[in-house]
């Protein structure tokens, strides 16, 4: 595939066939854009100085765009039964939908989708021990923090 930028390749995505080879390539090629990026967080911090002296921390709402096709390529690899391939996807998406969700909680949802992603990859990997911590966390979020939310409605 020839040099594109992230934006012209979301374009792609809305003229590819849904569980496509190509589609497939295109959320690769995603991925690895948004490492690089992702990478250039680390000394930018986002630390903002409050109006009372505090210092306080932007959650940059941008992290969704490198989450997205990350959890995607996740997505593909599981149903292709390629779980080794997803697990380090996943260990990058929910801590960014961790991350997200303190300024949106809508995120829970999409930490929810990942995390039940990582339990089936983690058990099929022979890891059930790590499985079994994040099924944990999974019936949490459902009792505790989608629940109460869906109460309120």
């Amino acid at each position: 595939m020839e040099e594109k930028s992230y934006e012209e390749l979301w374009e792609l995505l809305d003229h590819c066939e849904k569980g496509s080879d190509e589609e497939f390539e295109i959320y690769k090629r995603m991925v690895e854009l948004a490492e690089k990026e992702i990478g250039k967080l680390e000394d930018e911090g986002d630390l903002l100085k409050l109006p009372t002296g505090e210092i306080g921390c932007c959650v940059p709402d941008f992290l969704d765009n490198y989450a997205a096709p990350m959890d995607n390529l996740a997505q593909i690899y599981v149903k292709r039964k390629e779980y080794a391939k997803a697990l380090p996807l996943l260990e990058q998406v929910l801590p960014i939908y961790r991350t997200l969700e303190i300024s949106d909680p809508d995120y829970t949802y999409q930490r929810v989708y990942a995390t039940e992603l990582m339990i089936e990859c983690l058990k099929e990997l022979g890891k059930k021990s790590l499985a079994t911590l994040y099924e944990y966390e999974l019936k949490f979020l459902k009792s505790n923090v989608l629940n109460p939310k869906e109460d309120q409605k």
